[in-house]
């Protein structure tokens, strides 16, 4: 509950900062803007059990979002998913996951002062999941996905985001009536191609 408290709070903090940022050299971008944001991520988590062995838990994480500014502060975007857990687990050998999918949604970038962009954006998305370590064959649903958060131009052509994040999964793994909740610290690139 703490965690919500807190996301819920700096999001509120953002956006109250972008209502009230100066007006004055304002960083925006502009109508007709390409955005690409591409990620990469890996994770390798061990356990272990009074000393001994339990385990550990490998992550890959491939991400590709394209963005159109429609306007100097809508932008539409979507992108694809890609996301491959294994697990090794003594005694049970090895299982693993693949998650493919697709998201879409809207952001809104504030004009602000300097070289610094203000942004909210909401999402929604679908994944279907395959393999031994995926328990169930249901499709599962991303709604909704927000996040909120500032990013810091560098030159015209990239910049530099952090910002924070909630997702709700519902059919989490693939499993029916399984939910799941992600809260997440966000730092990524993003390229504007001819701007």
């Amino acid at each position: 509950m703490r965690s919500r408290r807190s996301v819920a709070l700096v999001i509120a903090t953002i956006a109250t900062m972008a209502c009230g940022a100066s007006q004055v050299a304002a960083a925006t971008l502009e109508k007709g803007t390409i955005e690409l944001t591409p990620s990469l991520g890996f994770s390798r988590n061990s356990f272990s059990y009074s000393g001994s062995d339990a385990g550990s838990l490998t992550t890959l994480t491939a991400n590709g979002l394209i963005g159109y500014c429609i306007t100097d502060h809508v932008e539409l975007g979507g992108g694809l998913l890609i996301n491959y857990q294994s697990a090794d687990i003594p005694g049970f050998g090895s299982e693993s996951a693949t998650s493919l999918g697709v998201v879409g949604g809207m952001q809104y970038n504030f004009s602000s002062g300097g070289q610094t962009i203000p942004f909210v954006r909401g999402a929604i998305g679908v994944v279907t999941n395959s393999g031994n370590l995926s328990a169930g064959d249901r499709t599962t649903v991303i709604a909704p996905a927000i996040s909120a958060g500032l990013r810091v131009l560098v030159g015209s052509a990239a910049s530099v985001n952090f910002g924070v994040g909630y997702q709700h999964q519902t059919s989490a793994l693939g499993v029916q009536d399984l939910s799941a909740n992600t809260f997440a610290m966000e730092i990524g690139v993003s390229i504007f191609p001819g701007r």
